[in-house]
């Protein structure tokens, strides 16, 4: 390994046998690197890149947009909240819950389940079932 280069722009280049600058750090202290990274600690921060593969776990997330198909195998899906008004209703279809004034405590799963819904305590499963409840 030979050190190039230090002075007030940084270190212009560290290199090996294989490559003259296998790693640049600007006076940014942006850091190149050609080749594979691997790290034994941790690695902090934030990501630059919106779109990332290969993601096996996010924590908690406060809030999840998906624009297309999503795809969940071998897993379960909860939801609890308000929607679209009234309390801890569930609505898991288009259209499911959509004109709910408020009802509470309904669970409506399939396409416009419980579309008109004024009441609580309800479950409906299937495609527009108890559609004028």
């Amino acid at each position: 390994m030979a050190l190039t280069q230090i002075g007030k722009e940084g270190i212009t280049g560290i290199s090996n046998s294989a490559n003259a600058n296998a790693i640049t750090i600007d006076s940014g202290e942006n850091v190149a690197l050609s080749g594979t990274l691997g790290v034994t600690g941790a690695i902090t921060g934030t990501l630059a890149t919106a779109a990332q593969t290969n993601i096996t776990s996010v924590g908690t997330l406060s809030g999840l947009t998906v624009n297309g198909n999503l795809s969940v195998n071998g897993g379960t899906i909860k939801l609890d909240g308000n929607h679209p008004v009234g309390s801890n209703n569930v609505a898991l279809g288009d259209t499911a819950l959509n004109s709910n004034v408020s009802g509470q405590e309904n669970t409506a799963v399939g396409q416009a389940s419980l579309y008109t819904n004024t009441g609580s305590y309800n479950t409906a499963v299937g495609r527009q079932a108890l559609y004028y409840n």
